[in-house]
Parts: C-alpha cells; sequence; structure tokens
C-alpha cells in the first residue's frame, strides 16, 4: 500500500532522509520510531504528499505521488487521514464542526455532514460530546475528536504523528486502545510515528527504526524485540542504563524472555543448576503483539559454560554487558 524506492529529502544543507527502502502492507500496524531529528516527520508527510522527495519515488495504493497533478494528489489525500500530538481543533467550533471541518470544505450538505459526523462520533465514543467545544475536553476526548476527523472520508490510512506524546498515562493507553479496536474493525493501514519504544510494542505489529535520517532497522516488532541488531535499536529497547550500577567487576547479563518463557520460573532453575548466586539488577515486561516479553539485567558471579549453555538450551536470548 505504501512503498519508498530509494527516498532521500533534504532541507539546505539537512539531510533530513536518505536513501529508504520501506514497504508497508494493506491493514499493517506499522510503528516508525527514533529519537528527535531522526527523520519520522519528515517521513510520515511523504506519505500523503505533503512534501515529495528529492530523490527516488513514493507510492501510495500504486501511484506515485510525484507524478501526480494538484488535484490527483488532493483525491488521494481524501483517503488518508492524520492525527497529530497537538489536536490541531478549531477552539470556536464545536466538536460536530472540528469532525465534519473536511466535509464542509468538499461541500457536503449540512445534513449529510451532521449523519456523518454522529457516526464517527460513535466509533470513537463521544458522541454525548457533540455539542461541547475543544476547552470543556480533556485530552484524550481532544484526540478522539481529532481521529474521529481524520477517519470522516472513509480512509484507508491513517496517520499518527506523536499521537500519544501530549497525554497522560491513562489517556494514551485508552486511545492505543481505541487505535487498535479501529485498525480490526475498519481494516485500516495504520503508521505510527513515535519516539517511545512502549507505545510500537502495545500496537504495531511491524516497525521501522530511523536513526539520522536512515533507516537502520525493519522487521516485525516482535522479532526487533527478542532479537535487536542494530546499537541505535538497543537503546531504544534497553533503556536502563546499566552504567549506574557501581559493580563492574561481575559480569552483566540482559537476558530477553520470549513470549512462551516469560512467566517461566528461569532464574530460579539457572541458580539449582549452575549454583551460581545471581543478583537481579533490573527488570520489567512488556506486551508485544498480545503475547508478554520480559527483559532483565542479572549480574552473575561468572561466565561459566554451564550458565551459557543453559541459557541456550532454554532458548533465552542473553547479551553480555558487564566485565567478563
Amino acid at each position: 500500500m505504501i512503498e519508498f524506492n530509494n527516498v532521500s529529502k533534504h532541507f539546505d544543507e539537512v539531510i533530513a532522509l536518505e536513501n529508504i527502502n520501506l514497504t508497508i502492507k494493506k491493514n499493517d500496524f506499522f510503528g516508525v520510531i527514533g529519537m528527535s531529528g531522526a527523520g519520522k516527520s519528515t517521513l510520515i508527510r511523504l506519505i500523503n504528499g505533503l512534501i515529495l522527495p528529492d530523490e527516488g519515488r513514493v507510492d501510495v495504493n500504486g501511484l506515485s505521488l510525484s507524478l501526480l497533478k494538484e488535484r490527483e494528489l488532493n483525491k488521494l489525500r481524501q483517503t488518508i487521514g492524520m492525527i497529530f500530538q497537538h489536536f490541531n481543533l478549531i477552539n470556536q467550533k464545536d466538536v460536530l464542526d472540528n469532525v465534519t471541518l473536511p466535509l464542509k470544505l468538499q461541500g457536503v450538505s449540512k445534513a449529510e455532514r451532521k449523519e456523518k459526523g454522529l457516526e464517527m462520533l460513535r466509533l470513537v465514543q463521544l458522541e454525548d460530546k457533540a455539542d461541547a467545544y475543544p476547552a470543556q475536553l480533556s485530552g484524550g476526548q481532544k484526540q478522539r475528536v481529532a481521529i474521529a476527523r481524520a477517519l470522516i472520508n472513509d480512509v484507508d490510512i491513517l496517520l499518527c504523528d506523536e499521537a500519544t506524546s501530549s497525554l497522560d498515562p491513562i489517556s494514551t493507553q485508552s486511545i492505543l486502545d481505541l487505535l487498535k479496536d479501529l485498525h480490526k474493525k475498519l481494516n485500516l493501514t495504520i503508521v505510527m510515528i513515535t519516539h517511545e519504544m512502549k507505545v510500537i510494542q502495545q500496537v504495531c505489529h511491524k516497525m521501522a527504526v530511523l536513526d539520522n535520517g536512515k533507516l537502520v532497522e525493519t522487521g516485525r516488532v516482535k522479532d526487533i524485540f527478542t532479537h535487536p541488531t542494530h546499537p541505535k535499536t538497543k537503546e531504544l529497547l534497553f533503556v536502563q542504563d546499566t552504567t549506574d550500577f557501581s559493580n563492574k567487576d561481575k559480569p552483566q547479563l540482559r537476558l530477553i524472555f520470549d513470549g512462551y518463557n516469560a512467566f517461566e520460573p528461569i532464574i530460579s532453575e539457572l541458580v539449582l543448576q549452575t549454583e551460581q548466586a545471581v543478583n537481579i539488577l533490573w527488570a520489567n515486561t512488556q506486551e508485544v503483539e498480545e503475547l508478554v516479553y520480559g527483559q532483565m539485567l542479572i549480574q552473575v558471579p561468572s561466565l561459566s559454560q554451564e550458565l551459557l549453555d543453559f541459557l541456550d538450551g532454554r532458548n533465552i536470548t542473553y547479551q553480555v554487558e558487564g566485565k567478563l
């Protein structure tokens, strides 16, 4: 549905994106992650033709955006919805008018606009707020209004540009749950831009990692989570800074548990089998594609072959981080 072929984009002397090759298929829930300045916002604006590549081509539904005339490009944009970090609602208009604004600009009658707008508000569970104004809404409710507006044209693609970055944790979870539900109900292709790995892990099935304008890793979220290969991906995944731990005289191992062994008593069995004292420095769990995955940082007296054989035998991914 969306394809980048050798795409580069420059802004004066700044290289925003360099030689990007990326394929997003129909009905993908695709996450793009990177730190500030990685090129995420440039990439998402290339998808809806707000900007065009300097080199290469971006195809959406088989159409090369650079070859389209303005009228054709505008028609294609009507199949693409977009939501932003700061909602971009008009404070002087009520919720229903905000949602139906795209239809008004297209000349759709007031009666049709109202019917369609209420349908969209029901979809985002906000029908009772049709007459309210943005100032009367919470941040999560404002984002629901923005989502309803983005979907008003029965779009095929929904672009989310840091859509949860300005929300509190409870509202963030609510919006992510809504997006997962809409993805299934409407058969949407969703592209989510974020700098938070936990957002990718909760809702996306596939992902790409950007670093300084370059695509450094791409694949299924669960595969990248359990077997990251690029240093930037590991940095985004392994947020715990191991330099905080003062005792560097013993080896440290980062263990990654997949969705099938996250609840098994691995550490207990490791201690019993190897007779090594294990110090757990840090641990967490994340839900990825409806399975629970875990990370744990441990310290052991020595990296014995028996210990490594145990981890290999249990298919535990590990990474040595301390002194050998």
